[in-house]
């Protein structure tokens, strides 16, 4: 047993996106919301744990307001107007600057519910600061052509934002520089930038913190075009903030001889296995890169910073078919992913995009529209019930412990707030197309479970997952996206992430998944109740040995009081 310390709401955090929001439009799922009702009943055993009796971000404690400037590309907002009218900024025929801050008024509502736990990412250049603009998938990235201009801007945003909400919200707010080193300069680019917005912003606000990109791609940030080492060891010794660090981690699966050739050499042995691991595993990449990256992060801040990952996610599957993985695989993923970056990095915070699937059917309006629970809402679910106990990693001992596909992690929460005990397990395979089982047993000291009888449990699987539900139903009515026919072990969201094609369901069958959703819920609601723990129980000296079957995917919470 290995103690992570005190067990925190570190996983309740979300980015909202500029794009959606400031045109007034409601991203899948990702919007000010009230709870689902279903989620709500009180015969559950892990409600939801609303923040207060009004819309939120489900899930989470503090946001991150992405592409916040504005700098919107037409991939992401289609129509001219609308684009242009996201930024907070215009240049005129006259070749003169006006600010445009009544677009802020779409920010207001989040301000309101979330008040000083907000992260402002000023990553995209609004149009009218490039000389030449330098557009990429999600926005203009080229730096301000004119610095004292970019400083007064920035001054008179803060400014502009105390006005609006207070001198003490906005003072106590962080900001974030830029996406992914999504800003076209170099590392010296990137320090000039740093410097002049840092400046600007603690003129307005000395109590703000900073920090300057999520890093993605760990294990070559060094031979990126901006070297972050480079950049925090230069701006800390020049006395400027450097206040957390945040990172990116996402699976995007591949078979070995699809990698990227800058990802090869990292990705290592594939031991036999159709999907690359390192591509896949919720494990490797936690225990091989981070770790070293956040190491050479504190040696140039000269002191160990916050560690965070501000996105987090799968983004697609090794076929190519889109998924955020909403079916038992991801939770099974999931929690083996914080498990061992809290383990191994020791985060504070990690971030999620959206806990809900909008079902989307073009009669309703957003609010009204059925919302299905995903898989990392659903363990979020569990999690919200457990803070306050000991957060401690378990060894788990398995009769599959050599094969390289699987992987398991386990962690006990004891002596939550509430009074309960909790025990998590994760199985998990590389191989989606190879549902494999095995026997896993971990030990609780007798100390911590007086008594085993009272041992409940809860558990997502392929059996008890609404998606696979829903797929099965789509693919018997002839319903199924086209892309889903023959990969029966890809889930994803009824309604597409980017395109409609994206998502399993047809028109029709979104229709369909709407008229049935009471019985979706039920299902949803029944993986919230605890039954009978599945396993064996028995002692061995000051142990209770938990034993039980687990098939991949799967994820099991047991408790006792």
């Amino acid at each position: 047993m290995t103690s992570l310390g005190t067990m925190t709401r570190f996983y309740r955090n979300q980015a909202v996106l500029n794009e959606f929001f400031a045109i007034g439009g409601l991203e899948r799922g990702g919007g000010l919301m009230a709870p689902p009702a279903y989620l709500l009943d009180e015969t559950l055993d892990f409600p939801y744990k609303s923040r207060s009796d009004g819309k939120e971000i489900l899930f989470a404690d503090h946001l991150t307001v992405v592409r916040f400037l504005g700098g919107i590309n037409d991939e992401r907002i289609a129509n001219r107007e609308e684009r242009e009218s996201a930024d907070l900024v215009e240049r005129d025929d006259n070749d003169c600057i006006h600010y445009r801050f009544d677009r802020l008024d779409w920010f207001s509502p989040f301000v309101d519910r979330y008040g000083p736990e907000l992260t402002l990412v000023l990553d995209n250049i609004p149009w009218a600061f490039c000389a030449k603009a330098n557009i990429d998938g999600y926005g203009q990235s080229a730096p301000p052509a004119d610095y004292e201009q970019w400083a007064a801007f920035i001054t008179a945003l803060c400014e502009e934002l105390v006005r609006r909400y207070g001198f003490e919200t906005v003072n106590a707010w962080r900001f974030r520089l830029a996406t992914e080193a999504r800003l076209e300069t170099d590392t010296a680019g990137f320090i000039r930038h740093y410097k002049a917005t840092v400046g600007a912003v603690r003129g307005v606000l000395p109590g703000a913190r900073f920090s300057y990109y999520n890093t993605a791609g760990v294990h070559a940030a060094a031979s990126q075009h901006i070297n972050p080492y480079e950049a925090i060891e230069t701006v800390v010794a020049a006395g400027l903030p450097v206040d957390f660090a945040p990172v990116s981690y996402y699976s995007v699966p591949r078979y070995p001889q699809d990698l990227p050739a800058k990802d090869r050499a990292a990705s290592g042995r594939h031991d036999g296995c159709k999907v690359s691991p390192w591509s896949v595993s919720p494990v490797l990449r936690a225990e091989r890169e981070y770790p070293e990256h956040w190491r050479l992060i504190d040696e140039a801040a000269g002191r160990r910073l916050p560690r965070e990952i501000q996105e987090l996610g799968v983004l697609v599957s090794e076929c190519g078919v889109r998924t955020s993985e909403p079916g038992a695989r991801g939770a099974a993923w999931l929690l083996q992913l914080l498990l061992t970056m809290r383990a191994e990095s020791d985060i504070q915070r990690a971030w999620h995009w959206h806990t809900v699937d909008m079902v989307q059917v073009p009669e309703k309006a957003a609010e009204q529209q059925s919302r299905l629970l995903r898989s990392n809402g659903w363990l979020y679910s569990i999690l919200d019930h457990t803070i306050g106990g000991e957060l401690v990693l378990l060894d788990v001992q398995s009769d599959q412990s050599d094969e390289p596909r699987f992987s398991r992690r386990a962690a006990a929460i004891l002596g939550a707030d509430n009074g309960r005990s909790y025990l998590l397990l994760s199985s998990f395979n590389i191989e989606r197309d190879e549902p494999r089982s095995e026997q896993v047993a971990v030990r609780i000291p007798v100390s911590e479970l007086a008594d085993p009888v009272a041992l409940r449990a809860t558990w997502l699987t392929d059996e008890t997952d609404v998606y696979r539900a829903v797929r099965n139903d789509l693919a018997e009515r002839g319903q199924l996206e086209q892309a889903f026919l023959d990969k029966p072990n890809v889930l994803s969201t009824v309604c597409g992430i980017n395109q409609p094609t994206d998502g399993m369901a047809t028109p029709e069958g979104l229709a369909f998944v709407d008229r049935n959703f009471p019985a979706y819920a039920a299902i949803i609601q029944d993986s919230l109740r605890l039954k009978p723990f599945p396993g064996a129980v028995e002692q061995d000296g000051s142990d209770w040995i938990l034993s039980m079957t687990m098939t991949t995917p799967s994820t099991v919470a047991v408790t006792w009081r």
